[in-house]
């Protein structure tokens, strides 16, 4: 990726978060950094994420039998997580 294109996509994502920030946070910017996780594909990819980093305790033999995307879907539902629709993924914050 050129340095343009990175730097065009950094642009994109500072009004963005300072967009979310505003209309969410009121402002704050220090809740706004507790509860930002960051952007993903999918919430089943910030799932996976968290199976990862073992935030969410599974056996590694049974990870591959987790469908990440309803458990996300269950996140957002159970009000664990919220998201916000952004450049063809998902926004994830905590609750």
């Amino acid at each position: 990726m050129s340095d343009d294109k990175v730097c065009r996509v950094a642009a994109i994502w500072r009004e963005a978060a300072k967009a979310y920030w505003v209309e969410c946070f009121d402002g704050d910017i220090e809740e706004f950094e507790d509860k930002y996780v960051g952007w993903f594909a999918h919430v089943g990819e910030f799932v996976e994420m968290l199976v990862e980093e073992q935030v969410i305790g599974v056996p590694e033999h049974l990870i591959g039998y987790i469908d990440t995307r309803a458990y996300g879907r269950d996140m957002e539902i159970n009000g664990e997580i919220y998201t916000d629709a952004f450049d063809g993924g998902v926004l994830v914050f905590w609750a």
